[in-house]
């Protein structure tokens, strides 16, 4: 397999599924993963995994030298804008590779040599894991200097990074529902969406229609178990229903649920199972139902007291301050 650099930047706490994920990456040994990040990572780690102590200041101070660009909102989940351009801010940790990629941490690997290769035996300068757009999960780029800059080019980039709101730059912006209907990214963007941005997706697909790269877009992701759908984790390789194979499973969907219950184990298994109620061992397979149900129950219960929480607050504690409400 071609070595990969990855590149995440990650600042707050990690997520359940960190151990899943790490363990994951260590069966794909060929990605380098240099994770960004003022955490103090301990534990079994993988020999993949490089962590480069940086603060959230010191991050988007680099990102403020290298874009020349006053960044205002400087929070976390802004970082995401950023990823189409690691490789320009982050120069040093993607020499020597051919290939740079960006991604998360909320998900799990499968048997990626089997999907990559398709598109190195194409010769592709973008490969992404999704059909309609680019993905924010996970995309490979040739480590090249008019890919690692392209998102440069976005007229709407100094107002991205200071809108405290993520604007979804490094997919499609607005556009999920008119790509999801068979709009090319260039199409919806020509429908002058309002508040929508020269996004990510719409670049790539610009320099490819140019015929200056080759692109590699496949529907390899699994990121929804709809109607209680179960998939297995079997050493390595995702399977979901019907024997279907995927590159990787993205929690994005399920992970919004107090019912979706992540076991914090001593040691990953070879095999386990993930349901919309979270993740399972073989033996606790065999009484899917019974803790699925408990799950369920006490999921609600919490997102009952969260929202009764929420509305005290709102209510009362809002009155104390000298806002005027009418």
């Amino acid at each position: 397999m071609k070595k990969i650099s990855l590149l995440i930047p990650y600042f707050g706490s990690l997520p359940p599924m960190w151990p899943f994920y790490l363990e994951s990456l260590r069966r794909n040994e060929f990605i380098t993963l240099h994770f960004l990040t003022d955490i103090n990572i301990q534990g079994n780690t993988p020999d993949n995994l490089k962590v480069v102590k940086i603060s959230l200041h010191e991050f988007f101070a680099r990102a403020e030298s290298r874009l020349n660009i006053k960044i205002k909102a400087q929070i976390p989940y802004k970082i995401c804008e950023l990823k189409p351009l690691m490789a320009f801010l982050f120069p040093e940790l993607v020499k020597g590779f051919k290939y740079w990629a960006y991604g998360d941490i909320d998900l799990i690997y499968g048997n990626l040599p089997r999907f990559l290769k398709k598109g190195f035996a194409e010769d592709a300068d973008v490969i992404s894991f999704r059909e309609d757009w680019l993905s924010g999960a996970f995309t490979v780029l040739k480590n090249r200097d008019d890919l690692n800059q392209l998102a440069l080019q976005s007229p709407d980039l100094a107002n991205i990074l200071n809108n405290p709101k993520c604007q979804n730059f490094d997919e499609c912006g607005r556009k999920y529902g008119y790509l999801r209907d068979g709009y090319t990214p260039e199409e919806a963007f020509a429908l002058n969406i309002s508040n929508d941005i020269l996004d990510w997706s719409t670049l790539v697909h610009r320099m490819a229609a140019e015929k200056k790269i080759k692109l590699f877009l496949r529907e390899y992701i699994k990121e929804s178990l709809p109607w209680g759908e179960i998939i297995d984790y079997r050493n390595g390789k995702i399977i979901a229903a019907e024997a279907t194979e995927y590159a990787i499973y993205h929690f994005v969907h399920h992970k919004r649920f107090k019912c979706h219950v992540i076991p914090q184990l001593k040691q990953i298994p070879d095999y386990y199972y993930i349901s919309p109620t979270g993740i399972y061992t073989k033996s606790m397979l065999k009484h899917y139902h019974k803790i699925s149900r408990y799950r369920k129950i006490k999921g609600r219960l919490q997102e009952f007291f969260k929202r009764l929480s929420d509305s005290y607050n709102y209510r009362f504690k809002k009155n104390n301050s000298n806002t005027v409400r009418l």
